[in-house]
């Protein structure tokens, strides 16, 4: 029987078609009930129909439907997917200008620091609700949580209910695409044994093909301009989306873009799999 799986925060033009695509190229999940819950009815009716028409396409049978009432939504879920941002913008925004008046520099604000200290004050009430409203409706069902910061929110909800409650993150993913482009390797070929937390995953074992890959790894990026030469595969979508910059772009590239990466692990031996954006949070060191 296909699932039931509820999106908190569903009208959401960022996340819900990037969760729907993985959905609809899932084979298991091609039969599935999707239930769009927000509390701003007003884009609902075109993610439902961005929904049905992705469907339609894939020749899935998938249905959709949406509801400003989080009770009624949770009604029956198997998953429960959250992927919203308490206070949006407005309150992002004073989470890095204030900070930054008093010398403070953030790239991202989400995760560590005085942003992220904020951003889980406004969240984890709003994910607790939410994880009491299921342990009533659905308890046997999964909270999938997108929203940030994800290693505190899915603490604050594991600690305080009963709920079954997984952080769901593509920087893994995004990872493993940037190492299978660095040692032309299949990305499917990847072994990955990754610790930490969320933007701050450190990968201790790589693996290509059952083989230990690390030792490749350094002496690839020991020197970035032998990888001037050295074209990035793009898919057809990005080729045309970049037009003829496409055609500079090398492997020196995309080195360059991972630097605070390549330095983190030049001292410690072990490569984040997330993007500097989110590292130097860790690292202030580097925001200079």
């Amino acid at each position: 029987m296909a699932p039931r799986i509820v999106i908190i925060g569903g009208a959401s033009l960022q996340w819900v078609p990037k969760l729907f695509l993985d959905i609809v190229n899932t084979p298991s999940l091609v039969e599935s009930e999707i239930v769009l819950q927000d509390i701003d009815p007003a884009p609902l009716p075109d993610v439902s129909d961005f929904i049905r028409h992705v469907s339609e396409l894939a020749g899935a049978g998938i249905t959709v439907e949406a509801t400003t009432d989080r009770r009624q939504a949770l009604e029956g879920a198997d998953y429960v997917v959250v992927c919203i941002s308490t206070g949006a913008f407005e309150s992002m925004r004073h989470d890095l200008e204030i900070p930054e008046r008093h010398g403070i520099k953030q790239s991202v604000g989400d995760t560590v620091g005085p942003g992220g200290v904020m951003r889980s004050l406004r969240n984890i009430p709003v994910l607790l609700a939410i994880a009491g409203d299921m342990e009533e409706i659905c308890p046997d069902a999964w909270m999938l949580n997108i929203t940030n910061p994800m290693t505190t929110l899915c603490r604050a909800v594991t600690r305080e209910t009963a709920v079954k409650t997984v952080g769901l993150c593509h920087e893994i993913a995004g990872a493993q695409y940037t190492l299978s482009q660095i040692l032309d390797a299949d990305y499917t070929s990847f072994d990955l044994e990754v610790v930490g937390v969320n933007h701050l995953p450190l990968i201790t074992a790589l693996r290509i093909d059952g083989e230990d890959a690390m030792d490749r790894l350094r002496e690839r990026l020991a020197d970035p301009e032998k990888l001037a030469d050295e074209p990035i595969y793009l898919s057809h979508e990005l080729r045309r989306e970049l037009g003829a910059a496409a055609l500079e772009l090398t492997k020196r590239d995309l080195v360059n873009s991972n630097r605070v990466t390549c330095a983190l692990f030049a001292r410690f031996g072990a490569p984040p799999g997330s993007r500097d954006r989110h590292l130097v949070e860790f690292f202030p060191g580097f925001l200079t």
